[in-house]
């Protein structure tokens, strides 16, 4: 056998290892876009909000699952490093009052969370939790998004909003037909959502 016979053979042997690599991404793209629709979109409607306890970085409590269970609640969750969350943090500073049950899930440093909610966290609970498994468990495929719970905790719904204005709306589905006696002050909170 000469060098141009091992040559060739050398160059096959490349050429169906690198088949098999395709192979393998292809095999694993589809797979991926098969669940993009369905699991990272948030948990389903119905689902239960997986257990979770963080700090809320204001008044230094504790909130955890069962301390919101019996309410209509909407958690955002917000990360220090992304554009439209600080825009959309930037937006409830200007708001004089923000309504119950609306909690805000930082994710990042603390350091970073106390900066960016430093005048929002006497009028609402600002959590913060470096609980990367809580966040996977809510297959959230980024930030800002929203968790809108029921009563028992199970997920009304997930949206991904873009301005306040979409948080507001959210809160006031949440909350629509409700006889909720504190929501009479719901849309004075939220001012004008344009």
């Amino acid at each position: 056998m000469d060098a141009v016979g091992i040559l060739t053979i050398g160059l096959w042997v490349l050429l169906a290892v690198q088949g098999v690599a395709i192979l393998g991404v292809a095999r694993t793209l589809s797979a991926l876009r098969a669940r993009t629709p369905r699991e990272l979109r948030g948990l389903p409607p119905g689902s239960m909000l997986p257990s979770f306890a963080a700090t809320d970085i204001h008044r230094d409590l504790e909130i955890n699952s069962s301390s919101i269970r019996g309410k209509r609640s909407l958690i955002l969750f917000l990360s220090t490093d992304c554009p439209n969350c600080l825009q959309i943090a930037a937006e409830m500073k200007k708001r004089p009052s923000l309504p119950a049950n609306f909690f805000v899930y930082c994710h990042g440093s603390k350091a970073a969370c106390l900066k960016t909610f430093e005048t929002i966290g006497s009028r609402i609970p600002v959590i913060w939790g470096d609980n990367e498994a809580f966040l996977d468990e809510l297959l959230l495929p980024g930030m800002p998004a929203i968790v809108l719970l029921d009563e028992r905790l199970a997920v009304v719904e997930t949206q991904f909003p873009t301005t306040f204005s979409e948080v507001a709306q959210s809160y006031h589905k949440l909350y629509s037909g409700s006889d909720v006696p504190e929501l009479v002050a719901v849309s004075h909170a939220f001012g004008n959502l344009d």
